[in-house]
């Protein structure tokens, strides 16, 4: 869902946590003055570069998880088109449930095509086929 709110500003979203958590390596050795080679300044580095590789990491697993642009992606079906694959469903809060299931199903298979959905709504919600 987070992705969904951010959008496409996952990235400055990614940068600007960094830039606050950067900052506050950096506040914690405020109070030090290392020198060059020092054992407080080559901590600190390692740090650093740990942070920086952690966000990278996580930024590199949103690209292959197939989740940077499913704020913009369009539903596999429909309210009609569902209707005709549940054809017992009734309209209401149950429905919402069976979008709501649809969201998460594509989110989970981001390349998951018509078929496979519908044979998923078929299983999930066997009251209404």
């Amino acid at each position: 869902k987070i992705m969904y709110r951010v959008g496409p500003l996952w990235r400055a979203a990614i940068v600007l946590s960094m830039v606050e958590q950067l900052k506050s390596l950096s506040d914690e050795f405020a109070f030090t003055y290392p020198i060059e080679g020092d054992v407080y300044e080559l901590i600190q580095e390692e740090r650093l570069k740990h942070l920086i590789q952690q966000y990278d990491t996580f930024a590199v697993a949103l690209q292959r998880l197939g989740l940077i642009g499913i704020w913009s992606r369009k539903p596999l079906m429909d309210g009609r088109e569902i209707k005709k694959i549940l054809p017992n469903i009734p309209m209401g809060p149950i429905f919402r449930e069976v979008m709501d299931e649809q969201d998460s199903w594509m989110t989970i298979n981001p390349n998951g095509d018509k078929t496979s959905f519908i044979t998923h709504l078929r299983t999930v919600f066997t009251d209404f086929t």
